[in-house]
């Protein structure tokens, strides 16, 4: 064999190895992405379990665009509630000063965000609706009730 040919060899190689690298990085990431949400899960009520997920998990900072790790972890949810109708209720938090949209229009554009990826990611929209967010929370936060399965939101 040639100096050429193990030349070539050796890069082969050390180009797959960082290959697989950069999948298994990839791979990790977007578990710690869907991971890392916080879920806080409320106990089971009539309209069934729910989380509550802190907003900064899912949006862009003072903005209604759910950020990428707020896409996945909305489809990892579409996926586990398969079947079942979710209730999206988002808390109005603070707004900054300069912010564009008040509190509450923020929210229903979130509200309405969440609603569109759960649909983009497969959940069936007539299985999927917006309710007010309790009066007492402490915290901005994301509260998503999955109801019965074949029950209507």
């Amino acid at each position: 064999m040639t100096m050429a040919n193990r030349s070539l060899l050796g890069f082969i190689d050390l180009t797959l190895i960082l290959l697989g690298s950069v999948a298994l990085i990839a791979e990790y990431q977007q578990h710690m992405a869907t991971a890392s949400a916080a879920e806080v899960p409320h106990p089971a009520s009539d309209d069934g379990p729910g989380v509550t997920v802190p907003i900064a998990r899912l949006f862009e900072p003072e903005e209604a665009r759910l950020s990428p790790s707020g896409r996945q972890w909305i489809a990892a949810m579409a996926r586990r509630s398969a079947g079942r109708s979710l209730l999206v209720a988002v808390t109005p938090e603070p707004m900054a000063v300069g912010g564009r949209l008040d509190a509450w229009e923020r929210a229903a554009a979130r509200t309405g965000a969440i609603m569109h990826a759960f649909e983009a990611a497969g959940h069936p929209a007539n299985d999927i609706a917006a309710m007010m967010p309790g009066g007492n929370a402490r915290w901005p936060g994301i509260t998503i009730t999955a109801g019965k399965p074949g029950a209507p939101p």
